[in-house]
C-alpha cells in the first residue's frame, strides 16, 4: 500500500474539503502555500483558481484582483481554457471586473466589462454589469438634466415660502401669480429629472449598441 506524502498528500486533503468550501480553502491554501508550489503546474493552478474563488467570496477583492490576473496570465501563456469544466479566462476576467466595481475602480471594471460584452455580446449577465458601470458615467447634457430638476425643486420651495410667509398674509391679491409659478417650477421640475432619468437610460442603450455593432464587423473577419 502506497501511502502518499507531501504535496501529494495535501492535494488529497484539498479533495476532501467538503463543496470547497471557502474559508476552509482559503486555510488550507494559506497554510500550505509554499508546498502546494511544488505540484505540478496543471495541479497548482486548479487549487489557485479555487483559492481566488475563495478570495472573492470572502470579500477579499484587492487579493482576488492580483490571483484572477496571474491566472489570466497564465491561461494565456500555458493554454488553459478550463478548469472543473468552467472557461477560466472569462470566469476570472469577469470575477475581477466585479472586484474592481466593489472596490470603486470604476475605470478599470468599465473596461473589463467593455472586454467582456466585447468577447460575448449576448451574455446576459455581462450586458448587465456593463450597464452598472454606464450608469456611472454621465455625459455633461444628462447632468444638465439633473441640475436643472434641482434647480426647479428650489425655486418651487422659495416661492411656496414666498407666499406662505409674505403674499398670504400681506398680497393676497398675488395669490394667482404664485399659484402659476409654483406650477411652472413643478413642471419645469418633473421635465428636468424626466430628462435627466430618460437621458440616462438612452445613454446607456446607445453606448451598449454601439459596443454590439462595433463587435460585429471584427466577428466577421474573423470568421473568414
Amino acid at each position: 500500500m502506497r501511502f502518499l506524502s507531501g504535496p501529494e498528500a495535501l492535494l488529497n486533503e484539498f479533495e476532501l474539503i467538503a463543496d470547497k468550501e471557502s474559508f476552509a480553502v482559503l486555510h488550507f491554501y494559506e497554510r500550505n502555500k509554499a508546498e502546494l508550489a511544488l505540484l505540478p503546474f496543471a495541479d497548482y493552478y486548479r487549487l489557485r483558481s479555487y483559492y481566488a474563488n475563495a478570495l472573492f467570496a470572502a470579500q477579499a477583492y484587492a487579493q482576488h484582483i492580483e490571483e484572477a490576473d496571474w491566472l489570466i496570465e497564465q491561461s494565456i501563456i500555458s493554454d488553459i481554457r478550463q478548469v472543473d469544466g468552467r472557461d477560466v479566462y472569462l470566469h476570472f476576467l469577469f470575477s475581477a471586473m466585479r472586484a474592481l466595481f466593489y472596490l470603486g475602480q470604476y475605470e478599470a471594471s468599465f473596461k473589463r466589462a467593455k472586454a467582456l460584452v466585447g468577447m460575448r455580446p449576448h451574455e446576459p449577465k455581462y450586458l448587465l454589469w456593463l450597464r452598472r458601470n454606464l450608469m456611472l458615467w454621465r455625459p455633461s447634457w444628462v447632468r444638465w438634466g439633473f441640475a436643472g430638476a434641482i434647480l426647479s425643486l428650489a425655486s418651487w420651495l422659495g416661492v411656496s415660502l414666498f407666499s406662505l410667509f409674505l403674499v398670504d398674509p400681506f398680497f393676497p391679491y398675488l395669490r394667482e401669480l404664485v399659484f402659476w409659478l409654483r406650477q411652472v417650477s413643478a413642471i419645469m421640475g418633473a421635465a428636468s429629472i424626466s430628462f435627466g432619468i430618460f437621458g440616462r437610460y438612452y445613454y446607456v442603450e446607445r453606448e451598449l449598441r454601439k459596443l454590439i455593432r462595433a463587435r460585429r464587423p471584427k466577428k466577421a473577419a474573423q470568421e473568414q
